[in-house]
């Protein structure tokens, strides 16, 4: 979410001293005789009778109280400054409100469409943005034509502010005011100036569509010569929303001293309620917490997600087997055994719709002795009460379909619906899709503590405080002790586990075809080989308690064992081909099931702990039962805009080489190649920066695109990934962390002459 909300000021305040007169693009900002019109003091206005009037509630009382909130500051706020220093307020507004009955004056100018710019970061969904447009308007625009152009400014911000490209935001427009999109050039340089909302708001937005930045779009706005003042505010809110409040750091440093005190003060109000308070926290980041994010996006909720890294996915999610486990192993009737059979069954469809490799390769579990046969015929029994497809295969089908497998093997139960999956690109892509949906991301930021209030529950962090009706616990290795904060008598705790893996290269398409279990034991299910989504293989891994849920070092020994393990199930495994090594720390609960479900001591407070393996197959299903809990909290209502899906990622290496030749030659960025180990492209990494999840570290970009995944692990292409993080964050390169904060790859400019 903002940090600030000066768009609507910003222009304003530039666009106040030239109205209707064409003046250079390069004129001075925040100069001469500038300063508020009437357009930044009902912008105001509308912040406080929001907040007066409280969140959105569907029905005519909440509509009637926002009627009689809008009233009450309008005419309250033009008493107060009836000639703002740079332009005063239409005849018509400042004659109602003189007068006694304030009932609308069916105004067809772009009055409405200044000042309602704060619902967008109001509302919680599209429709809620349309309605509270709509309610905030009618009191003095009651013509079509009024309130169609405060609607569709509205409606411009909140889709800009949560993460809409231009085209989709111009094809919203385009109901509005046809041609706005297509011939947004056409239109900024018609001569007009006129504070209709037919002309101006099509102006407006014609300048922002032709923009390159949130700077750039008010001086587009202001130069053209029109109702300028009232065109850059309208076009600069967007503009802000768009492509960020930081993107203009002038417009942060001087617009609260054209404010001044007493407005800066409502403005800083609004921007703590609409920053700080939620319907739904969300603490942790991992495949849970984004899945979770992601489902709650489907429903007009406002809801923030809290991660103390500085990316999500980067601990569990990011160090685990990459398996989407058929559900053949958990004890019958558990938790365990619900969600992962359920989220099998999940996942395809979910992989395809957040563009995330999968592949429903099949599991064996297998038995390297008569004795250990015996043993399948159990596990088959637990397959068959899971509901889980299985069957006992014998040793010359696995001569046959696993031509490198160990001769001692005899047998091994064979789960088909078992297989593969990205789980880095799961938790980026579902975080991706709920913010494209609304949303709240607070990267690096740690819950330091939990506090019951009347109206809700007061997550502190080390950067902040956010007030919300319900938490979610998904904080992985952590739920325990962010559980305590709210409930010091808490009834079970997290044990982790450290698990250590081996990576080897892509060598061989067919080396290894399904995922291959040893028999499980107390430790769970064994060292495993397998293939990944990305063509390379893995051993691993161990499993160890840990005490500190933050280590993920890996040892020698440790290591020498998983070798060992790995080479007893797949003797030839090729160890010139090893690439890496690392290791991941699970939550293994004390209950030894997932615990999902409010606190006993706190219903406002929604626990999905303890998830380890098969937690990253199971995340899907976890987060349908989270929403129902939380539906026993608060109302629940399904957006109509919402998308179950991300826009795609262009991947040239699955293309052919003629559509590879199309894209290269429309766009050359993708025929730069960055990482030579993985074909990592410069359209593919510039892709990945322009969504609406934040890309602030290399881990995050490696985690996306496989630059210095390779075999030189990011030898050669980590200096370029520097780079581009650098020009993408406008920092210097001194300031690009590799992965955990505190973890900057460079950390200063060496001094002339050392070194030689």
């Amino acid at each position: 979410m903002p940090k600030a909300i000066y768009g609507a000021f910003a222009g304003d305040i530039n666009g106040s001293f030239k109205k209707c007169r064409p003046i250079p693009y390069s004129f001075g900002l925040f100069s001469g005789k500038m300063g508020i019109s009437d357009d930044s003091i009902l912008t105001i206005a509308t912040m406080e009778a929001l907040m007066e009037a409280g969140p959105f509630l569907p029905g005519s009382e909440y509509r009637e109280k926002l009627h009689a909130s809008m009233i009450g500051k309008l005419v309250g706020f033009y008493r107060d400054n009836p000639n703002p220093p740079g332009g005063g307020y239409g005849e018509l507004f400042a004659e109602w409100c003189r007068g006694e009955n304030h009932r609308p004056y069916g105004s067809k100018g772009n009055g409405a469409a200044m000042r309602v710019s704060p619902v967008a970061y109001w509302a919680r969904s599209l429709k809620e943005c349309r309605l509270l447009s709509s309610y905030v308007s009618e009191v003095t625009h009651d013509s079509e034509e009024g309130l169609m152009g405060a609607e569709a400014v509205a409606v411009a911000v909140y889709l800009a502010l949560h993460g809409h490209s231009k085209a989709e935001i111009g094809e919203a427009m385009e109901g509005y005011y046809p041609g706005v999109y297509g011939n947004a050039l056409k239109i900024y340089s018609s001569k007009e100036c006129s504070s209709l909302a037919s002309s101006s708001i099509p102006e407006a937005l014609a300048a922002f569509f032709l923009s390159k930045g949130y700077e750039d779009c008010l001086r587009l706005a202001v130069t053209r010569g029109g109702d300028c003042d009232t065109e850059a505010a309208i076009a600069s809110s967007i503009a802000e929303a768009y492509y960020g409040t930081d993107s203009f750091p002038m417009a942060l440093a001087k617009v609260p001293s054209y404010l001044g005190e007493k407005y800066m003060k409502s403005v800083e109000a609004f921007e703590k309620a609409v920053n700080e308070n939620y319907d739904v926290i969300v603490i942790g980041a991992g495949s849970t917490g984004t899945l979770i994010a992601r489902e709650l996006s489907f429903y007009e909720l406002k809801v923030l997600v809290i991660e103390k890294s500085l990316d999500v996915g980067d601990a569990t999610s990011a160090a685990n087997s990459a398996i989407a486990h058929s559900g053949y192993d958990p004890v019958p009737g558990t938790k365990k055994a619900f969600h992962n059979v359920r989220g099998n069954k999940m996942m395809a469809e979910i992989c395809k719709k957040l563009d995330v490799p999968y592949g429903m390769i099949g599991t064996l579990t297998v038995a390297r002795s008569e004795e250990e046969r015996k043993t399948l015929d159990a596990l088959l029994k637990r397959a068959e009460e899971n509901g889980v497809e299985a069957r006992i295969v014998d040793a010359e089908w696995l001569r046959k379909n696993e031509p490198n497998l160990t001769e001692k093997a005899v047998a091994a139960l064979y789960c088909p619906t078992g297989g593969i999956v990205n789980p880095f690109l799961l938790t980026a892509h579902a975080m991706e899709n709920a913010m494209d949906n609304g949303v709240g991301l607070a990267l690096g930021e740690e819950v330091l503590a939990i506090e019951k209030e009347a109206a809700g529950l007061l997550v502190k962090t080390d950067r902040g405080a956010y007030l919300a009706k319900a938490v979610i616990n998904a904080a992985g290795t952590a739920a325990d002790k962010v559980a305590r904060m709210v409930n010091p008598d808490l009834k079970w705790s997290i044990h982790p586990r450290k698990g250590e893996y081996y990576v080897f290269d892509h060598f061989d398409g067919s080396f290894v075809r399904h995922v291959l279990f040893p028999l499980p034991s107390s430790k769970g299910k064994g060292i495993l080989v397998t293939p990944t989504t990305s063509l390379n293989y893995l051993a691993g891994p161990s499993s160890e308690f840990e005490d500190d849920p933050e280590d993920a070092s890996t040892d020698a020994p440790t290591l020498d064992e998983v070798r060992k393990a790995g080479m007893e199930m797949v003797p030839s495994l090729p160890w010139r081909e090893q690439i890496r090594v690392y290791a991941g720390v699970r939550a293994t609960p004390s209950t030894h099931d997932f615990i999902i479900g409010s606190d006993e001591s706190e219903p406002r407070f929604v626990n999905a702990a303890g998830i380890e393996s098969p937690g990253l197959v199971s995340a899907p299903s976890i987060a349908l039962e989270v929403v129902e809990d939380i539906g026993k909290i608060l109302p629940l209502r399904r957006k109509n805009e919402a998308k179950d899906s991300i826009r795609p990622y262009l991947k040239p290496l699955t293309m052919s080489i003629e559509k590879r030749s199309e894209l290269i030659h429309e766009r050359p960025a993708y025929g730069k190649i960055v990482c030579s180990c993985e074909k990592v492209s410069l359209g593919e990494i510039e892709d990945v920066m322009s969504r609406s999840l934040p890309c602030l570290t290399v881990k995050a970009v490696k985690k996306r695109t496989r630059a210095g995944f390779g075999k030189c692990q990011g030898g050669f292409c980590q200096p370029q990934v520097v780079l581009l993080l650098a020009k993408h964050l406008k920092t210097g390169i001194d300031g690009i962390a590799y992965g955990p904060t505190d973890s900057e790859i460079l950390l200063s400019k060496a001094r002339k002459g050392e070194g030689k």
